[in-house]
């Protein structure tokens, strides 16, 4: 990765602003951002035009790129970004390799807003983000009294206009409770997809550019990213007309990976298992260790490690309070014969017992 070398930590530790300018510059030199990634993103730059003006200005920090970058439109003033995919950069000859690593992140972030995430546009209507900790739940109300409920370590942005109410869940999870409105269509970009309803009720998990989908009341549809415009115009919503799409009714499920869609019907209990959070529950049935452990994993901060392998795999079932880690390891050692090593408060190794001595 290249050095931030003009940046010193008394400037990071003085302008947290620049601290995540700083941040996102150097994942950007990384390499290609997720779906999620660039979401994140779009959604810091447009909470400020300062967010974007610092970002262009440790960009030239980075990597000494001329002054040219002035022109580059990233700036509240100027929100548009059509600049930045057909502007050079002026690189100074000795700085060539942090130069054109900034460069490349420049341009990755240009991609990334000018492929729609969000508009820089001023006169657009803000989007209001919410975020949760690890752990937390938060229930927020639109205007329109539809409700989401996001779930554990979940990032959301809302934008609401007079003809669209779109939710990009940018991280995480969340139940969306929608009131009928046909007038202004209700979208969740999230992932790799796109689920739109007029009056139901429904689940969407991210997990990386995957999502997970669970119709617990009406109908909605399901559209991958690859079948969208590539930016939503104006305050309506991003069109589905003439575009392949999946119903996915009450009672049924749906899993988007590498936008390929399948959907099947799921039993009441899975659903009321999978939508327990909701009230501070997590209800396993059979399911293996591995799995019980990251779903308690979500809402904790503390980390269990199976030591041994082919525990993984062993069936455990009960309720859980979520966060309630201790609950967890006392069943383990109790009545599963899993010997628990407490390391730190916040690190928990699991393996099997050895048996007794005869």
């Amino acid at each position: 990765m290249s050095p931030v070398s003009p940046l010193t930590p008394d400037t990071l530790a003085g302008n947290a602003i620049a601290a995540e300018a700083a941040s996102w510059l150097a994942q950007l030199d990384q390499g290609e951002l997720s779906n999620a990634d660039r979401l994140a993103l779009a959604e810091w730059v447009n909470r400020s035009p300062r967010h974007a003006e610092e970002l262009r200005l440790l960009a030239q920090l980075w990597s000494d790129v001329d002054g040219c970058l002035d022109d580059l439109l990233l700036t509240a003033e100027k929100p548009s970004l059509w600049r930045v995919l057909r502007h050079g950069f002026v690189i100074r000859p000795l700085q060539l390799a942090s130069a054109a690593a900034a460069g490349v992140a420049l341009l990755a972030l240009g991609s990334a807003l000018w492929l729609g995430q969000v508009s820089l546009d001023p006169a657009a209507v803000p989007p209001a983000v919410h975020q949760t900790l690890r752990g937390e739940s938060r229930s927020l109300t639109l205007s329109d009294g539809s409700r989401v409920l996001l779930n554990t370590d979940s990032v959301a942005e809302i934008r609401e206009t007079a003809t669209a109410r779109i939710v990009r869940l940018i991280r995480g999870e969340a139940i969306f409770e929608v009131e009928p409105d046909p007038q202004r269509p209700f979208q969740v970009v999230a992932g790799d997809g796109l689920v739109e309803a007029v009056g139901t009720r429904f689940v969407v998990r991210v997990l990386e550019n995957k999502i997970n989908l669970l119709v617990t009341s009406g109908r909605v549809k399901l559209a991958a990213f690859d079948a969208l415009p590539l930016a939503p115009r104006g305050d309506g919503p991003i069109s589905l007309d003439n575009r392949p799409t999946e119903l996915v009714d009450a009672g049924h499920r749906a899993r988007l990976d590498r936008r390929q869609a399948t959907v099947e019907p799921v039993a009441q209990k899975i659903m009321d298992r999978q939508t327990a959070w909701r009230d501070g529950r997590l209800i396993f049935e059979g399911e293996p260790l591995e799995y019980v452990v990251s779903e308690i994993g979500r809402y904790t901060e503390t980390r269990i490690v199976i030591s041994d392998a082919d525990l993984r795999e062993t069936p455990m079932g009960g309720v859980f309070q979520t966060g309630e880690v201790e609950a967890l390891l006392t069943a383990l050692e109790s009545s599963m014969n899993i010997e628990v090593d407490r390391i730190r408060d916040d690190l928990v190794y699991l393996k099997r017992k050895p048996d007794p001595t005869p």
